[in-house]
């Protein structure tokens, strides 16, 4: 045994059975891998789905489930020294595993190794298609995986495990530590999954980027700026300018102050399609992804002011589901 799959989820549905099946079907021995589903309280029957496609099946048995006790429970349970990570609304590219797990046998100092990961349908929806360029990140050496990534269950253990009471932002904070053992973290430029976002509504796209901003500010938090640190204190620079320079222009200009505006943001949509231009976009979508990189900071910022507002009072935040 080489790598237990580790699949977490809840309420995934069709999802969950489209994803078992495509790792059954990667180009991989299946002799030398095991699968393991963790379900978050699920009530679609996904347990019973998983095991009749041949997956170990635990549930968690708590009322306030994150993704880093499922993840945490799939290492606890895993036969293999590698683990393959995946949420449960992906599906596999037949040909990663066995990239990755030679990936890892020739760099002996790298804990986690990821590829690229693609939205299934980025057509469905305008965020969907904002996600899925969101996706893009360059190969080498990267300071923290996201959800889906191959790790050494070893590094894992070493560090402690996932930090079980994290709403969301888990993987960045977790390979804060495995970095501070002197492990390595890599992307490769090998497709790895394709990702089910199925956002349809602007209430999910907001839901989304609101986690978002409360898992930066507390994952900058508990790593003192180190991972996350820089995006927190930009967004609420970002959030201070925009507010400010816009009360300003409204306060001198009144009804009048909608042209400067829009021309300032024209200007800053601008010139984040001319920053992007490595990604080779067509013009309609990198507009599109321009608007969205100067909208976004408003929910971030509504998610960083959750989050210190739920600390002062010595709360802890409820997860916080997109769809």
């Amino acid at each position: 045994m080489l790598v237990s799959v580790v699949i977490i989820g809840r309420n995934e549905g069709e999802r969950l059975t489209r994803c078992i099946t495509s790792v059954k079907e990667m180009d991989f021995d299946p002799e030398k891998y095991e699968i393991i589903y963790v379900d978050s309280g699920s009530t679609d029957g996904s347990q019973e789905n998983a095991e009749k496609l041949g997956a170990r099946v635990f549930e968690l048995d708590t009322d306030k489930p994150t993704a880093a006790k499922g993840r945490n429970k799939g290492c606890h349970e895993a036969k293999a020294p590698l683990l393959f990570f995946l949420d449960g609304d992906t599906i596999v590219d037949p040909g990663f595993l066995t990239k990755a797990t030679t990936f890892l046998a020739e760099h002996e100092d790298v804990a986690a190794v990821s590829g690229f990961r693609k939205e299934i349908h980025p057509e469905n929806s305008v965020y969907n298609k904002i996600l899925d360029l969101e996706w893009l990140h360059h190969e080498g050496e990267s300071q923290y995986c996201g959800g889906d990534t191959v790790m050494r269950r070893d590094a894992l253990i070493e560090a402690g495990g996932y930090k079980e009471d994290l709403i969301a932002g888990e993987e960045p904070e977790l390979c804060h530590r495995i970095r501070k053992n002197k492990w390595r973290i890599f992307t490769i430029a090998e497709p790895m999954t394709g990702h089910d976002l199925n956002i349809r509504q602007f209430s999910g796209y907001w839901r989304r980027n609101f986690r978002s901003g409360h898992a930066c500010a507390e994952v900058a938090q508990l790593t003192d700026g180190e991972t996350f640190g820089r995006e927190s204190r930009y967004n609420w620079i970002q959030s201070f300018v925009y507010t400010g320079a816009g009360l300003t222009l409204i306060g001198f200009l009144h009804f009048w102050a909608i042209f400067p505006i829009l021309a300032g943001y024209g200007l800053m949509v601008a010139r984040n399609m001319f920053r992007n231009r490595w990604r080779k976009l067509p013009f309609g979508t990198a507009l599109i992804y321009g608007m969205h990189a100067h909208l976004v900071w408003f929910p971030v910022v509504c998610g960083q002011i959750q989050f210190h507002w739920n600390r002062m009072r010595n709360r802890g935040g409820r997860i916080i589901e997109y769809k």
